[in-house]
This record gives C-alpha cells, sequence and structure tokens, in this order.
C-alpha cells in the first residue's frame, strides 16, 4: 500500500519503489488503490459517506482507468453498501460540459463574445512542455504548458500559460505580459484583516509616560504569532517605560521575498507560522544597521485572553508558545542571551490570564533591561498598555459593527475569515482579503465580531460567548474564538465563513467538522482553506474564491426570495 498523502509525496515514493524493483503494473495499481482515500479522506474530509447521499457520480479523466473506476467502487461500497455509484458517460469533459451549462443560463438572453464552434474548431494550436517552458522567476521552477494557437481566418495568434503557480509564471521570458485590466477594489467593500494587521502594530493610540527607565534602548519585536494578538499591549508598554516610539522596530509583514531570504534555520516543524517566525528575526538582524536595536523581545506566551468563557482554558499551542525557545537554538544564543551582532534576545515566560502572575513576570524581565524601573512604575505602565489593548479591540469590533450594517442594509453577505490571530498577517494568509476585496466582498476576522451580548442576542445568538457540554473541555484559546464565530455566521444571515489553517496543524484539524457544521447552518456556502503553507497556488486559490463566491451569489438569491429581519444588530 502506497501512503495517504499530498502528490509531491506520492511521486516521492512511487521513485522509491521504483529503484526497491517494484514493477510499474505494481506501482500503477497501489496509485490507484491509495486515490480513493487520498480524494475522501483528505480533500473531502467528510468521514461519513453516507451524510453525502446515495448516488455517487465519478468524473474526471482518470475514470478512464479501470482500476481506478474499481478502487473507488470498492471505497465507497465499503464505507456505503446502500450507495449506487456511477460513471459519467463523459468524464473528461464532465466538468466542461457543466461550465458551459453554467455559462448558458448566466448568459441566457445577452450577446457574448463567443466565436462559434466553427471557428473555435478551425482554431490551430501546439502545446509545449519541457524542461524549457519551466517558469525560472524563483527556485520553484514550476513546470509550465505553453499553448500557442492561431486562428484559421484572421491568423491571430494567442499565447496561453498553464500550470504556472503564481502570477509571474504567467509572463513567458522574451514576450509582453497579457493585457489585463488592473483590479479595482469594488465600491465599499472592506479588508479588515489587511487593517487588523496594520493597526496591531501601528501605536496609534497616545501613552501617557510613567518611567524614564527605558529611555535610549531600542527594542525589536517580531511581527509573527502570538503578537498578532498582543502587540498593542507590548509595544505601548515599552512606549509607556520611556522608549521612543521611533526606537520600538516591529519588522515586515510576512513575504515570499522575506521567506526566501531568511529561511532555512533549523526548525523542521510543517506549521509555516512557526517556520517562518525565524526568518523574521534573521530579517531584523539583516537590516539592523538601517534599523538598530539593542533588544529583541519576544515573549512566550503560554495563554491568552479570550472574550469565549466557559471553556477548561485558553492555552496557546505548545509550538507557537515555544518558538522563542527554538529561536535560541536557531541563532547559537548562547548563556549570556546575545544574538549574532551582540542584540540580548529577550524571551520571558508570560501568562496574560492570570494577572498578579503577568504583571510579577514582566517587571522580572524588564528590570534586567531597564534596572531603573520601579514596581509602581512598571504597575502604571501595564495599566497604559491595557488601555491600549482594549481600544484596539474596541476600533476592531466598531468597524465590524459597521461592516455588518453596510451587509445587512446592501443584503449582500460579508465573509468571516476564521483562523487564528496570526492569520491576519497577509503573508500567511495570502492575502486573500484583497482578493476578496477585488471581487467585491467584505472580509474580516472573529476579532472584528462584535462581543457585545445585547448585539448578539438580536442574532438569536443564545450566549454565544460561551461554551458547554464537551466544548468546555477545549483548552487551547483559539479554538473557542473559531466555534464563536462559527455561530455567529450561523445566526446571521448576510456572513458566510472561510476557514482557514496551517498546514498539518492538530489544534485545529480536532475541530474541522463542527466548525463547518455550525458554519454551513441555513444552507449556507462555506470554504475550507486547510493546510496553508509557504506556497501560494494563485491560480487555484482564486479559482476557488472565485467558485465560492459563486455559491455565495447564489446563496444571497435564495435569501431574497425569503428576506430574514435583523433588528439592533451593527446598528
Amino acid at each position: 500500500d502506497l501512503a495517504v498523502g499530498c502528490a509531491v509525496f506520492l511521486h516521492t515514493e512511487r521513485v522509491s519503489l521504483q529503484s526497491r524493483g517494484f514493477t510499474p503494473a505494481e506501482i500503477l495499481a497501489g496509485i490507484a488503490l491509495v486515490l480513493p482515500r487520498n480524494i475522501w479522506e483528505n480533500v473531502v474530509a467528510e468521514p461519513s459517506l453516507r451524510s453525502l447521499g446515495r448516488v455517487f457520480v465519478l468524473s474526471g479523466g482518470v475514470q478512464r482507468n479501470r482500476a481506478a473506476v474499481q478502487a473507488q467502487v470498492d471505497y465507497i461500497l465499503g464505507r456505503h453498501p446502500e450507495a449506487e455509484v456511477l460513471v459519467h458517460p463523459f468524464p473528461g469533459e464532465a466538468g466542461a460540459i457543466g461550465a458551459a451549462l453554467v455559462a448558458r443560463e448566466a448568459c441566457r438572453g445577452v450577446a457574448t463574445n463567443f466565436v462559434g464552434f466553427r471557428r473555435a474548431a478551425a482554431m490551430r494550436y501546439a502545446t509545449h512542455n519541457d524542461v524549457s517552458t519551466r517558469c525560472n522567476r524563483c527556485p520553484s521552477a514550476c513546470p509550465r504548458t505553453i499553448v500557442d494557437a492561431t486562428s484559421s481566418t484572421t491568423h491571430e495568434q494567442v499565447h496561453f500559460v498553464t500550470g504556472h503557480a503564481c502570477d509571474r509564471g504567467e509572463v513567458l521570458e522574451g514576450r509582453p505580459p497579457p493585457l489585463r485590466k488592473p483590479k479595482a477594489p469594488a465600491p465599499g467593500a472592506r479588508n479588515l484583516l489587511r487593517m487588523e494587521a496594520a493597526r496591531l502594530f501601528a501605536r496609534s493610540t497616545s501613552v501617557r509616560v510613567v518611567s524614564s527607565a527605558g529611555h535610549g534602548l531600542r527594542v525589536a519585536v517580531p511581527r509573527v504569532l502570538s503578537m498578532y494578538r498582543s502587540a498593542p499591549l507590548f509595544t505601548h508598554y515599552l512606549e509607556a517605560i520611556g522608549v521612543a516610539r521611533e526606537d520600538i522596530v516591529t519588522g515586515k509583514a510576512t513575504s515570499e521575498d522575506l521567506w526566501r531570504r531568511s529561511a532555512g534555520r533549523g526548525t523542521v516543524d510543517a506549521c509555516f507560522p512557526v517556520k517562518v517566525a525565524q526568518a523574521h528575526v534573521a530579517d531584523l538582524l539583516s537590516r539592523r544597521a538601517q534599523h538598530p536595536f539593542d533588544v529583541l523581545l519576544f515573549p512566550v506566551l503560554t495563554h491568552a485572553i479570550t472574550a469565549v468563557t466557559g471553556c477548561a482554558d485558553t492555552a496557546s499551542c505548545p509550538v507557537v508558545a515555544g518558538t522563542p525557545m527554538v529561536t535560541r537554538a536557531a541563532f547559537g544564543v548562547g548563556d549570556d542571551g546575545r544574538l549574532p551582532g551582540g542584540a540580548l534576545l529577550l524571551a520571558p515566560t508570560l501568562r496574560l490570564t492570570d494577572s498578579p502572575r503577568f504583571v510579577d513576570q514582566l517587571f522580572a524581565a524588564i528590570r534586567t533591561i531597564a534596572p531603573g524601573l520601579t514596581a509602581a512604575e512598571h504597575e502604571e505602565a501595564v495599566k497604559e498598555a491595557r488601555t491600549a489593548q482594549r481600544r484596539f479591540e474596541q476600533w476592531m469590533e466598531h468597524d465590524g459593527a459597521s461592516a455588518l450594517a453596510r451587509a445587512r442594509a446592501d443584503r449582500r453577505a460579508a465573509i468571516v475569515v476564521l483562523a487564528r490571530p496570526y492569520h491576519a498577517d497577509p503573508g500567511i494568509h495570502h492575502d486573500i482579503g484583497s482578493e476578496l476585496k477585488a471581487l467585491g466582498r467584505t472580509t474580516l476576522s472573529i476579532r472584528a465580531l462584535p462581543k457585545d451580548p445585547a448585539r448578539l442576542a438580536a442574532l438569536g445568538c443564545e450566549a454565544p460567548l460561551r461554551l458547554d457540554g464537551e466544548e468546555a473541555s477545549l483548552t487551547n484559546s483559539g479554538d473557542g474564538e473559531k466555534l464563536f464565530g462559527a455561530r455567529v455566521v450561523a445566526a446571521h444571515p448576510y456572513l458566510c465563513a472561510i476557514e482557514l489553517s496551517s498546514f498539518k496543524c492538530g489544534q485545529d484539524a480536532a475541530l474541522y467538522g463542527e466548525v463547518e457544521a455550525i458554519a454551513r447552518g441555513g444552507g449556507k456556502p462555506f470554504l475550507a482553506l486547510h493546510d496553508l503553507d509557504e506556497t501560494r497556488p494563485t491560480g487555484s486559490l482564486r479559482l476557488r474564491l472565485r467558485t465560492f463566491l459563486d455559491a455565495v451569489d447564489r446563496y444571497e438569491a435564495r435569501s431574497r426570495a425569503a428576506p430574514i429581519a435583523l433588528e439592533g444588530f451593527g446598528s
């Protein structure tokens, strides 16, 4: 048996089997056998095939392979004996036929630019796919297929590129880029995800300076992980103890360039947000001459404060919380706590949910770099920092309420992204907020959803911030927040959800089914973008977003036929 996994791992295993002497027939039989498991367990991720219905239609070109079809039949009937399994009469063309039917319905009574089947059949084309067509614009070297088409009537030449993973691969060397109108944001659509990421580190709140102990200190705070939850708390605390605003360095948001320039610091964890944290530290160190700092503040935050109540605990993911410890090893920090170049790595263990302990833990850590700080000054600085954190949360909820009010007034669904706080980083969520904004949809995070009980009650949500039953056993901070967000989406007719999760996230995986079941309440469309990593599959990501928004359009059309009144929410 071949292992269940992605195509890259499957290809690696095929090569290994060839080297061990297995015949092509044996390897192909193994691939056919594992195919249903990959589809149903990894892609569909539905544990009960019975919940999908009784009739299953197999489509796609692979259904021309009898071994693949038999493997599918055996798999489905083995788990759903009452199922009827059919093969589409034109499996390879089924998708194109479906697209044509949808296009005909959408364009009924409207003139189109289709040249007609006769002229289309007269087109002459040639395809090229070899080493010379690989993209050379980044180390990934994606394989591409080049299609050169020529009209038999106008002799117009058109070049198409397929197989590229991003927009850069669409441009052929020595040829002009394809003409495309620049995307303009749709009127009224907002990208609150990007706004959240910017505000977290903007330090726009005025701070009362309560001490001069931090005067002259230059402190860097990496723009990663738990800082996407608590950055205002720490940056405003530093200002309150006397660190000048211009001497607080927060680095850049994640980007492909930052990752490629600074990756490779020894961490082998599958989680991209964790891996990229070391790239952020390396980037800060590489730019220290332009943006100098003496201390890198990278706390180990073991617990998070959330609006959700009733759960057993709100602990941070241990991999996320422990990342500063990995930084010590990855950069060879010695007993003196110094990073390459001499900056001090300050990584205190802090528990935000235990206020007295947090105050004591932070004071002990900061005294090592600001020995003149008194306990009274420290407590005042913590108050200033907490005020700044609350203001940030209030700003986000105010903007979220405004977005929901606009969604209700326009009767046009906004998109809630159910994700961890660090997914607000555009480089982590692949900037889907900008893509959705260009397509006319407002996007917001769980953080931007109102937490006021009166407004939530207007949704018909009975204490959605409180968990009970089996949910009360949850111990991870992000788990309860995802369930809360899904509940609000289910209760509000003008919200739909996209769930984000990083590659092999064990914290998220246990709740995939429950989050989806809640968010789909009332027949709503739902999009799961799981296993995100450093690879940005631009083409397929854009296709999935457009497909999801088509389902949202259809849901809205049904909702308008039977409108639901909502009083008080977002007003």
